[in-house]
């Protein structure tokens, strides 16, 4: 009997690892009445006199052409953003995303993602941003410019990939504080990975990743019709072969 007890013990100790590594999924749907808009907290670029916000669409959140007008667009003010705090620094999200019409007449409007931004008094100082285009993926550094009104953007990278506008599409981005890294992913193209994020010598992006996501709609007409959050992430940083036998 005791070395029963016994041997029931040491397969619990070495179950444990496997229970710690098992992944926790939360879906949110962005029907009415599905989600808690209270979660979400508008956030404004330095450009911004106020936050546009996100509306209740027909199975999703997003912005409309009603949201930004022509001149918005030529001002370079276009963008909407929903901030949301992960509680953790080592997650996945995927966010099921549509394109409508530019509100600048011609095109398409590009949803994206506001990844680790950082925030001061409303406003949105720098971040990762990530948008979904009809002719491209594309990842930027978005900064503030000294004068505390203009806002800035480096380019970081960008997929040669067309996705067809009349789809919906979905847009994976994990995140790791521990692992320094971003990862993207559209649908079923390869993965996107940007490394040593915070680490002043190496990288491009000079802020750490941290626990905050935010919607972002910019152009025109965007939808976000589902977000699922994984923890830990699955999306890969690195990519080896297999050792050989």
């Amino acid at each position: 009997m005791v070395r029963f007890i016994l041997f029931m013990l040491i397969c619990c100790l070495c179950a444990l690892p496997l229970w710690a590594e098992e992944a926790k999924v939360t879906v949110i749907k962005f029907t009415e009445g599905a989600w808690d808009p209270a979660q979400w907290t508008p956030a404004r670029m330095a450009n911004q006199a106020e936050a546009k916000r996100l509306v209740q669409l027909d199975g999703a959140v997003g912005t409309t052409l009603e949201t930004f007008s022509k001149a918005d667009y030529n001002a370079e003010v276009d963008n909407a953003i929903a901030l949301y705090d992960l509680g953790t620094t080592e997650a996945e999200i995927a966010v099921t995303v549509t394109m409508g019409k530019n509100a600048g007449g011609r095109g398409y409007a590009c949803p994206g993602l506001c990844v680790s931004p950082v925030v001061k008094d409303g406003m949105v100082v720098s971040s990762i941003a990530v948008f979904v285009a009809d002719y491209t993926m594309a990842v930027w550094y978005q900064t503030t410019g000294a004068d505390g009104k203009t806002v800035c953007y480096r380019h970081l990278v960008q997929l040669g990939r067309w996705s067809d506008p009349a789809k919906p599409h979905v847009l994976r981005c994990r995140i790791s504080k521990k692992e320094q890294s971003v990862a993207f992913k559209l649908d079923d193209a390869d993965v996107v990975v940007l490394s040593f994020i915070g680490n002043p010598n190496y990288g491009s992006v000079p802020d750490s990743v941290n626990s905050v996501i935010g919607l972002w709609g910019c152009h025109g007409e965007c939808a976000f019709r589902e977000m699922t959050v994984t923890t830990p992430g699955t999306l890969p940083f690195i990519v080896r072969t297999e050792e050989k036998k």
